[in-house]
């Protein structure tokens, strides 16, 4: 199985796919292939995530481009952490949630702020 993670260079998204990818679904036998358009950060999660793997003796393979089409050839799933509008979007769902009283997660979203995001891609 192959998995292709757009944007894998980011320090909040990348290390959080590797660390769910490697340790907590163990994805033995499996290639990420991380694109991003910044090489020295995608090469540098490349091999955070060969380290991740190494130490917790999960067989998977890990390459690394900024070219997408190379890294979308043969995948089987992409995961993306574009988001058209981002800080626009996150603060429109930040001042409904605050309206109603709701919990205001910051990070990866989940809940609400989870649909949200689903629904307006």
């Amino acid at each position: 199985m192959k998995i292709t993670v757009i944007g894998a260079g980011s320090f909040v998204f990348g290390p959080t796919v590797l660390k769910d990818a490697i340790i907590k679904n163990r994805l033995d036998d499996c290639e990420l292939a991380l694109v991003d358009i910044n090489k020295e950060l995608v090469d540098l999660m490349a091999s955070v995530g060969k380290r991740i793997a190494r130490e917790n003796n999960v067989s998977i393979k890990i390459t690394s481009t900024t070219r997408r089409e190379e890294a979308l050839e043969g995948a089987d799933f992409v995961i993306s952490s574009a988001a058209i509008q981002g800080i626009k979007r996150w603060l429109m769902d930040y001042e409904v949630l605050k309206k109603y009283g709701l919990m205001i997660r910051h990070g990866n979203a989940e809940g609400l702020e989870a649909l949200s995001i689903l629904l307006g891609q």
